[in-house]
């Protein structure tokens, strides 16, 4: 969370912000407080809270040297989130400061750390479960660069580990530092139990930016990551995906870049495209935009075609165009945060003479809005932000409507996605970065 008065990033238990000292929480009156499971009395919150990093780091000192056990050993999360909230001021201030060797810390700290956390590994990783599951984003940004990653690699609960745990819910900002940290081998030969890879796990969260891919181009080389397959060697290898990311990304920020000056002025956000393109971005020697064909297995890719037979089975009409009628009633709702995207797709469904079109940036919007204009077609983002993502939306969607026509669009194609986006029967998926004739090709099989 950020601070209410100065908006510094701090931890989300925090009861005051370090650098402006402005209480965030009301300390509890009532005599005990619960924190994760243990019984804790303000008080000694309030002692934990004000104490000095050295009497913090005394607790796990001696968690090293002898057993610990009860509320002794089940408070120490929360002191690894006082420890590191009160020491650093963000996750990235950490791993600056672990980069330039700052002696915040110190070494001997660092490694007793590190011991402490291999000892609750091997005894079946409670500790870290608990800040993996109710920690802060400055908590694991601290267990990903302290730990031994073969550590926690031991670890697995609820059909997965600790380092695809890791991989899918830190904060993205520190994700190219896990990719580097976590390495090769635990990304790519160590499986959940959907049989899916932990770089797989990381390629389809569906934000990833310019500085992962360069992570990951330091990290794999074409032939590594052109055997990298789920467990059951199905599907497109690491390097087939990767392209395909790299190419989204780059074309992406090249599309905000030079469609931001032709948005009207109530759509422009005034910030500068958070990834700018890049030709650098790729595995070494080799441009991202547009790769080389014979980085995609020797096939001829098919830009053209709208990618439905992994969702639907259905065949796009080979047709070299479609004969448009002037304002037609169709009703076609947009769902993408993005204005840029928006803006895109609104000028070629008009082009096509669809005018009736409505516009939602998130999943909730779209239901609500639903509700009254009874769209009969969508365009939905996988990915789009909010309590409902893409494909729950559109489940809401279909479920109160279900002569209404789904088109997801998406940037990737990883299998647990395509999985789940079947399940709504959507009509068609679309890839990003899209074309006119991708969008007609969709288009097309209900008209």
């Amino acid at each position: 969370m950020f601070c209410k008065k100065c908006g510094v990033e701090i931890d989300d238990d925090a009861i005051f912000c370090k650098v402006c000292g402005t209480a965030q929480k009301q300390i509890a009156s009532p005599t005990e407080n619960k924190i994760f499971g243990s019984t804790f009395q303000s008080s000694e919150l309030y002692a934990l809270e004000t104490s000095e990093s050295s009497k913090l780091l005394e607790k796990f000192e001696t968690a090293v040297k002898r057993e610990v056990k009860g509320n002794n050993y089940k408070i120490l999360p929360d002191i690894w989130g006082i420890l590191f909230s009160n020491l650093f001021i963000s996750p990235m201030d950490l791993i600056d400061s672990m980069h330039r060797g700052d002696a915040i810390l110190g070494k001997e700290n660092v490694n007793m750390l590190r011991q402490f956390i291999k000892n609750d590994c091997m005894s079946g990783g409670w500790f870290v479960q608990a800040v993996i599951k109710k920690g802060g984003m400055i908590d694991r940004a601290a267990l990903i660069m302290i730990a031994d990653p073969r550590d926690l690699a031991r670890i697995q609960r609820d059909g997965t580990t600790a380092i695809h745990q890791l991989a899918k819910i830190c904060d993205r900002r520190i994700r190219p530092e896990l990719i580097r940290k976590f390495g090769k081998q635990l990304l790519s030969s160590l499986y959940d139990n959907n049989g899916m890879p932990a770089l797989f796990l990381i390629y389809g969260l569906g934000d990833l930016r310019i500085h992962d891919i360069d992570a990951i181009a330091e990290v794999f080389s074409k032939s590594d990551l052109k055997k990298i397959k789920v467990q059951n060697g199905m599907g497109r290898d690491g390097l087939e995906i990767f392209n395909e990311i790299s190419r989204s990304i780059n074309y992406m920020a090249v599309l905000e870049k030079t469609m931001a000056s032709a948005l009207p002025a109530d759509m422009r956000d005034g910030e500068e495209p958070d990834d700018k393109p890049r030709t650098d971005s790729s595995l070494p020697g080799e441009s991202v935009s547009p790769p080389p064909v014979k980085l995609l297995s020797g096939k001829k890719s098919e830009p053209e075609k709208i990618a439905l037979p992994d969702i639907t089975g259905l065949s796009v009409p080979d047709k070299p165009g479609l004969k448009e009628k002037a304002g037609k009633s169709t009703k076609i709702m947009i769902v993408e945060n993005s204005t840029v995207i928006q803006h895109l797709l609104e000028r070629e469904l008009k082009n096509l003479h669809y005018d009736c079109i409505y516009l939602a940036d998130s999943g909730e919007q779209a239901m609500k809005l639903n509700l009254e204009v009874k769209a009969d077609v969508f365009f939905i983002d996988i990915n789009v932000p909010g309590k409902f993502n893409g494909i729950d939306a559109a489940r809401a969607i279909k479920n109160t409507h279900t002569n209404s026509k789904i088109i997801f669009l998406s940037g990737s194609n990883d299998a647990e996605t395509i999985y789940r986006a079947k399940a709504v029967n959507p009509t068609g998926y679309i890839f990003k970065p899209f074309t006119a004739t991708k969008i007609r090709s969709a288009l097309h099989l209900f008209n």
